[in-house]
């Protein structure tokens, strides 16, 4: 969510989806705090996206503008999901799309908003909330640490879920489709 150079604030709903965010390799330790608003935040549930339009799940095709909210059903499931797409180390430029959305909601859109929640792509029903800078009552978070909160954990295992993915070249180019599309 955030350019180089620009601070945000992540976090998690669950201890467990924090620890997933932080990806940490077997044997490192990772600390779990804690925090509390410290006023009521206007956050952007990312996660109501998903569910957007769902009272017309119903419409028909034959409809008068069936093919338009569908559409846009698809549009806000892939925005939500564009949102949610792990940074993978060294590739934080191929996320200008939710850097420049974040810098939109947070200082050009009005009323702006002091963070987002989203699901998480690490854990299976996590959700991550970033709060931006000067949120609110004069902080450069509007967040404050619950004392005696931390608590400290080491990675004992991971565990990882595959697919085959099918590739082949289709003149010229790499073409891959994962099995179960």
């Amino acid at each position: 969510m955030n350019p180089e150079g620009i601070s945000v604030f992540y976090g998690a709903l669950e201890s467990e989806t924090c620890i997933a965010e932080l990806r940490p390799s077997l044997g490192r330790m990772v600390v779990v705090g804690k925090f509390a608003t410290a006023a009521p935040l206007r956050v952007l549930d990312f996660r109501r996206l998903d569910k957007a339009y769902r009272g017309e799940k119903e419409a028909s095709y034959f409809q008068r503008g069936a093919s338009r909210l569908f559409q846009r059903r698809a549009f806000l499931r892939a925005l939500h999901k564009l949102v949610a797409e792990p940074v993978h180390p060294d590739g934080e430029s191929d996320y200008l799309i939710t850097q420049y959305l974040a810098e939109y909601l947070a200082h050009v859109r009005s009323p702006g908003v002091q963070g987002i929640i989203f699901a998480s792509a690490q854990r299976t029903k996590g959700t991550n909330v970033v709060v931006f800078p000067n949120g609110g009552g004069g902080r450069p978070f509007p967040l404050s640490f619950v004392a005696d909160s931390s608590r400290v954990f080491k990675t004992q295992s991971i565990r990882y879920k595959t697919s085959p993915i099918e590739v082949w070249f289709d003149e010229g180019a790499l073409k891959m489709r994962s099995a179960d599309e």
